[in-house]
């Protein structure tokens, strides 16, 4: 069955911005996966997530959370082990939901709410304290 919810496309906002260009550039895409998806799933002839699609956005967050992960550890970042702990949480979802769809579970309308919730609260939560930390860390060097 076709997502039918109130689930809507996300539109980018410069609030989302985390003012390092390689990760806003990284969430911009993965509003766009999102926003594929999502409208996919709306379509009237009855949309469905595939496997290639979950494989485009896993491929995605595999890449994106190194990039994030790399750049905390680099900083020194005191709420990498915590935001870590959300990106796994992200991957274990996706495994969950790459399982379903091989057993034929096609309902993904639960997957499409985690997921647009996951990304708004997730950038606008976690990666934006990351950018506060940046912000306080630059503002104390002579």
């Amino acid at each position: 069955m076709p997502c039918r919810s109130v689930v809507a496309p996300i539109a980018w906002k410069d609030r989302y911005k985390v003012g390092v260009a390689a990760i806003d550039q990284d969430h911009e895409q993965l509003i766009r996966i999102y926003n594929e998806i999502v409208l996919n799933m709306q379509k009237p002839s009855g949309g469905k997530l595939n496997q290639a699609t979950l494989n485009l956005l896993a491929e995605y967050a595999v890449n994106h959370f190194k990039v994030e992960e790399d750049m905390m550890l680099a900083m020194n970042y005191p709420g990498y082990s915590d935001h870590k702990s959300a990106h796994q949480l992200f991957y274990d979802y996706m495994e969950d939901l790459g399982v379903a769809l091989a057993n034929g579970d096609d309902e993904n309308s639960d997957f499409i709410e985690f997921l647009g919730d996951w990304i708004l609260s997730h950038v606008l939560g976690m990666d934006l304290r990351i950018s506060d930390y940046l912000r306080v860390r630059n503002a104390s060097k002579p």
